[in-house]
């Protein structure tokens, strides 16, 4: 018989039920996540971007130096064609000597040895001609390329003042070869100085011409061998002249003034500054 309020209790344990099966998605490969594919989209536009302004930067460099290398071609071609035009330059291959008999004349006038008269009748015109290349020289146009512009102005420069001096040393030996006596030999001496620091003067312009055609990778010209000047300047021996070793201006010489000669003294008297002679 049941006693009422009491239920009749299961028989044992009650075993707890299994936990619900979790679906766990699978990783997504790296490379087909969308933040891969970002970041790998903007590497590849900043390494075409890298690139497309680096191949732009090379070529406008390499208009740049072509611009300027022709600039370099045609000044030069214009500086042998004014210094070729009258005969006054004599091309070496890798120069010019201007007044190739110059030195010559010069070294036969401090000699007293006779010069040819054809020489003598051309003096004139070395000066002449000098200052005509000068000119020439000095208004070439230098192009606008600011990697060779400022070089061609100062090499222009140079060869001005260079030629200027050569006039002044053609019209003072024509000077020298009408007077005589200690003034004749006071004035040689001078030209003999004066040769030698205009020569490295116009040389100095030449070789800065030449500098920055190295400088822009422009090839060399080929040397080419000139009949009686292996590498030397006529008339003087090895090249150089006294007291000069190097081609160094000498010192306190200013390019931009040649001291003119005094006229000759008047008959019995001597010249200023000297007593006269006995």
């Amino acid at each position: 018989m049941a006693i009422k309020g009491k239920r009749k209790g299961g028989g044992g344990r009650r075993v707890a039920s299994p936990p619900r099966p979790v679906m766990i998605p699978p990783r997504t490969p790296l490379l087909r996540r969308r933040s891969t594919r970002i970041l790998i989209a903007v590497v590849l536009l900043g390494a075409a971007a890298a690139i497309t302004v680096g191949v732009m930067a090379a070529r406008n460099t390499s208009r740049r130096l072509e611009a300027a290398r022709s600039d370099v071609r045609q000044f030069q071609t214009r500086v042998e064609a004014a210094l070729t035009a009258d005969g006054i330059g004599q091309d070496t291959g890798t120069g010019f000597v201007i007044l190739p008999q110059l030195g010559q004349t010069l070294a036969q006038v401090q000699n007293d040895e006779e010069v040819d008269p054809e020489v003598e009748g051309q003096i004139e015109d070395w000066a002449e001609g000098t200052v005509k290349a000068a000119d020439t020289i000095a208004g070439l146009d230098v192009g606008t390329s600011e990697l060779s512009a400022e070089a061609l102005r100062e090499s222009a420069t140079m060869m001005r003042q260079g030629l200027m001096l050569y006039s002044t040393l053609a019209r003072n030996l024509g000077l020298s070869m009408d007077l005589s006596g200690r003034q004749k030999d006071r004035l040689v001496a001078q030209l003999q100085e004066q040769f030698a620091a205009t020569s490295v003067v116009f040389d100095t312009g030449w070789q800065k011409l030449q500098a920055l055609r190295a400088e822009l990778g422009i090839p060399e010209p080929v040397p080419q061998q000139v009949p009686g000047m292996p590498g030397q300047v006529p008339g003087l021996p090895g090249g150089q002249v006294p007291g000069f070793p190097g081609g160094e201006l000498p010192p306190g010489f200013d390019p931009n003034q040649i001291p003119v000669p005094e006229g000759e003294a008047p008959e019995g008297e001597a010249p200023a500054g000297e007593e006269a002679e006995g």
